[in-house]
């Protein structure tokens, strides 16, 4: 069995992009996304691909950040 899990579940990963957008750690939507790849969601670029949910998740880098 691998030591990564891999996760595809969408709802999974806009809930966790959303708590690290909101966490004050990540100043920007790409470091959000790259932390998610690192921790096995393949698919991120895909379940991210609403504009409008990329928006929000920008935004709220910018307030949680400052």
């Amino acid at each position: 069995m691998s030591k990564f899990r891999v996760q595809s579940d969408v709802g999974d990963t806009v809930e966790l992009a959303y708590d690290l957008a909101g966490s004050g750690k990540f100043a920007t939507l790409g470091e959000v996304i790259v932390r998610l790849k690192a921790d096995g969601h393949r698919t991120v670029m895909t379940d991210l691909r609403s504009t409008t949910l990329r928006r929000e998740l920008r935004e709220l880098c910018l307030r949680s950040s400052t």
